[in-house]
């Protein structure tokens, strides 16, 4: 927010943190309303098996409210839609997102150093392409692998750890 409001930057936060996601929750004007969209897991997949093309990736993003950002941009790309609500309104389905989200977790191979490497660099690729942003920030845990770690570290110009003092 800092950067987006003293200095007008457009700012891309990718959440990461696909087995604890939540970054969606800190910029909510109202903490009631329900904040779920298409993110990060549906975008590789969607891009995995040519469903959509790099121009849409502004379907995985969503803009912070002006209030956190003045006349700076935030956007943030979720880990994904965790909405439980079921997908069809008649219930025959029985799906919710968040079950196409644990799904969809299971295809990435995000073991694979290479793969990793590769998916984040074309995510990061398509947002500059589309969106030019100033900063891209991620919000990264290692949780399910070292390799999200390493991958994020590799790409980053600088990688900034914020640490509490527990055990985890």
């Amino acid at each position: 927010s800092y950067l987006a409001i003293h200095h007008k930057k457009k700012i891309v936060i990718i959440d990461c943190d696909i087995e604890a996601p939540g970054f969606t929750n800190f910029y909510l004007s109202n903490p009631l309303e329900i904040n779920q969209h298409q993110g990060l897991v549906e975008y590789i997949l969607d891009k995995e098996t040519q469903f959509i093309n790099n121009k849409d990736i502004r379907n995985y993003l969503w803009e912070v409210d002006h209030s956190f950002t003045d006349e700076g941009t935030i956007y943030v790309m979720p880990s994904g839609n965790l909405d439980t609500n079921l997908i069809s309104s008649d219930g025959a389905q029985g799906d919710t997102h968040v079950d196409h989200y644990i799904e969809g977790i299971a295809r990435l191979d995000f073991s694979n150093h290479e793969y990793a490497k590769k998916v984040f660099t074309g995510v990061i690729s398509d947002i500059c392409s589309t969106v030019n942003p100033d900063v891209i920030l991620i919000d990264s845990r290692t949780g399910i692998s070292d390799i999200m770690g390493i991958t994020i570290c590799e790409l980053a110009d600088k990688v900034v750890g914020f640490f509490r003092g527990d055990l985890q």
